[in-house]
């Protein structure tokens, strides 16, 4: 399943109160079409076009950067009405209103998302779930978008501040390495980390990068007031740690609410970044049902009321007490609690049937159309679509022992490792089958593979999914060549999305000489490797070790930052995977 692969395949819409536009007010209202570009970005091109400040411009929600979205923002009438329409942001007139606008004039948003790249057995576990996820809903988690820190490794500020860890948090929140950081960022960040401390240098450098200057500046005359130093943050950036931090909270007291109200087989689990999400199938458990919802926790839970227990269990296994949860001294992290329904159904809910989907070869895409209130998260309705029941995981489960056992599978094959449940040389669904062999001929040696692609009959192809044999071969969607591999593979190249002679290798292959990679493409003995099984890349040179990389280095080469840890380690270290953003911390766009 893809989402967002095309900007076009996710609308978002903002839904406004019907009292809000007027045809008369003391405020402008404006309808603004964006694609590929943040709220704040929007928010300046629409000063720059009625000549106001920034501060002016008032709106009710951010929005997603990926993604075609439209959104109202209110300004003083105090300017020329304006229309732009230029690439990929739209103005437009909408109105007026007597207020300004505010999250309170927002009903929630309507959604207009494709789903790719979906498999038979993707559409027919959407057609399972339809129904009860339009009458019963699920679980209002937050997804995702709320936790760009864990993405880009900075754990949770908010939690660093609680613990009385202000220069741990400050270095997490603003100069913490990340893995799209752009080349430029990250020489910034490493000129800032081996300078720490030396406060009249740092301020040198940022003066020379054009951020954060006002922060060394203020620690310069106050060595070690971090605490203070946070003022001089961009209070946006400050907010998305704070609120990332409570919503995660939510996350885990709403997931225990889960697991005591419903068995284990009365509930499915959906992923994230965050953590596992269990919800319930069908109808939710009449505990939940009589609840108002569950609230956003605020200082010291003294607002939780009843629901105080179940965050002191959250708390607890965070390492606090219900008295931490409170920051104090720090400008910007005033925590603030605010009502949350526990549970969402997703409005006027519709799904058009599948149909081919051009951008992924053999499979479907289907669209969907539905409304939720603000705050809740579309991407989770996606993920409980197409997430399978407890009972069809049984069945699936059933399903691949049978396989397992089955004899004909021509697994044990010294040059190919044959099918998927197929006889032996005639691949599951293969693409690329030379149709001169005589598909029932043991011991050739070109066996198919799971989805194979043209080529797939090189010399030593064969392998397959799960494929290990002494030439490997193909893959899943591996090329077939030479030295073969497989996902999971012994043999080298090949490999998922692999295919050069003799590089690749599999998903975590590696296991022979010629390395292994996960998306490799070099076609010598060092492409890369996702989790490759060696233990240093400098003591093996042939096995690389890159995830989306090639050339043996590593995705997080050892002296680099920690993923997502509350504190310790040098994040200050060389190399690494880089993206194109460059920001040092990220919003829910």
């Amino acid at each position: 399943m893809r989402l967002k692969q095309r900007p076009g395949d996710f609308h978002v819409r903002e839904l406004l109160n019907d009292n809000y536009l007027t045809e008369k007010g003391d405020y402008a209202v404006y309808r603004i079409t964006k694609k590929k570009m943040t709220t704040p970005e929007a928010i300046k091109a629409l000063a720059t076009e009625t000549g106001l400040e920034t501060g002016d411009i008032k709106f009710a929600g951010l929005k997603d950067r990926q993604a075609v979205t439209t959104q109202y923002m209110s300004v003083p009438r105090k300017h020329n009405q304006v229309t732009l329409n230029e690439g990929d942001l739209r103005i437009e007139h909408a109105g007026y209103a007597e207020s300004e606008l505010t999250s309170d004039h927002s009903r929630g948003n309507g959604f207009e998302i494709t789903v790719r790249a979906l498999w038979r057995e993707d559409v027919r576990v959407l057609r399972n779930n339809l129904d009860g996820v339009r009458e019963h809903g699920l679980i209002n988690y937050f997804d995702d978008q709320r936790f760009g820190n864990l993405r880009h490794d900075q754990g949770w500020v908010a939690r660093e501040l609680m613990l009385g860890n202000m220069e741990e948090g400050l270095k997490r929140m603003l100069f913490w390495p990340s893995p799209f950081d752009s080349a430029r960022y990250e020489r910034y960040k490493g000129d800032i980390g081996r300078n720490w401390g030396n406060w009249s240098k740092c301020a040198g450098i940022s003066r020379g990068f054009g951020e954060h200057f006002s922060i060394f500046d203020h620690l310069e005359k106050n060595p070690e007031d971090f605490a203070g130093a946070f003022y001089f943050a961009p209070s946006r950036i400050r907010l998305i740690h704070l609120y990332a931090y409570q919503s995660h909270i939510w996350n885990r007291a709403a997931a225990l609410l889960i697991r005591d109200a419903c068995a284990k087989e009365e509930r499915t689990v959906l992923s994230s970044d965050e953590g596992a999400l269990p919800t319930f199938e069908g109808a939710p458990p009449a505990d939940l049902v009589m609840r108002a919802g569950l609230r956003l926790p605020g200082s010291r839970l003294e607002d939780c009321g009843d629901d105080k227990a179940v965050f002191e269990r959250v708390l607890a296994a965070e390492g606090l007490t219900a008295e931490q949860f409170h920051i104090e001294g720090v400008s910007g992290f005033a925590l603030k609690g605010e009502d949350r329904p526990l549970v969402v159904v997703p409005g006027h809910l519709r799904v058009r049937p599948a149909e081919e989907d051009r951008l992924n070869r053999g499979c479907s895409l289907v669209k969907l159309r539905f409304e939720l209130p603000r705050g809740s998260y579309a991407t989770l309705v996606v993920k409980r679509i197409f997430e399978m029941s407890a009972e069809m995981k049984l069945e699936q489960e059933k399903r691949e022992r049978e396989r397992d056992e089955n004899p004909e599978g021509g697994r044990g094959s010294r040059f190919g490792g044959g099918s998927f449940n197929k006889r032996q040389g005639q691949g599951f669904q293969d693409r690329g089958r030379d149709r001169n062999r005589d598909d029932s001929a043991p011991n050739q040696e070109s066996q198919g593979g799971y989805r194979r692609q043209e080529g797939s009959f090189a010399r030593g192809g064969g392998g397959g999914y799960q494929g290990g044999n002494r030439e490997g071969g193909g893959g899943y969607r591996g090329g077939g060549n030479r030295e073969g591999g497989g996902y999971q593979g012994r043999g080298g190249g090949g490999g998922y999305q692999g295919g050069n002679r003799e590089g690749g290798g599999g998903y975590r292959g590696g296991g022979n000489r010629e390395g292994g990679g996960y998306q490799g493409r070099d076609s010598g003995a060092s492409s890369g490797g996702y989790k490759p099984r060696t233990e240093s890349p400098d003591s093996a040179p042939n096995t690389g070790g890159a995830y989306r990389r090639s050339g043996g280095e590593d995705y997080k080469p050892k002296d680099s930052a920690p993923a997502a840890k509350p504190s310790g380690g040098n994040p200050w270290g060389s190399g690494g995977s880089k993206g194109s953003d460059s920001s040092s911390s990220k919003s829910e766009e």
